[in-house]
Formats: C-alpha cells, sequence, structure tokens
C-alpha cells in the first residue's frame, strides 16, 4: 500500500494532508480518474468481444452481458 500510495504521490495524483494519514486527489488526480472511468467500460467491452470470437462465441452476445 504505501508503495502505491508513494507513486500516485510522486506521480502529482494525490497529496497527505500533513499531520494526518489522509490522501487527497489533486485537481490533475480527479482529471486521470474520470477519465479512466469513463474509458474503461468501452476497453472492457472490445477485450471481451475478442475473447469471445477466439472462443467461437458471437461478438453481439457479449455486448448484451457486458451493459
Amino acid at each position: 500500500m504505501t508503495y502505491d500510495l508513494r507513486r500516485l504521490r510522486f506521480k502529482g495524483l494525490i497529496h497527505r494532508i500533513e499531520h494526518t494519514h489522509t490522501y487527497v486527489l489533486t485537481p490533475e488526480g480527479q482529471r486521470v480518474a474520470t477519465s479512466a472511468a469513463a474509458f474503461t467500460p468501452a476497453v472492457r467491452g472490445r477485450f471481451a468481444a475478442r475473447g469471445a470470437a477466439r472462443k467461437g462465441i458471437r461478438p453481439s452476445a457479449v455486448w448484451w452481458t457486458l451493459e
């Protein structure tokens, strides 16, 4: 956990509130988090469709299960 927090802090995505164990997102961290949240369903759907095609399942059938 400490390693991950340190990496996020060095990248400028979070900062620690002094004299506490609390971390807060920076404006850049908020931008990255919202971008990742919006991007994830589209990417997950594409990879699921690709995996389904490899297994012989129609990709259109996968889209219904993701929604």
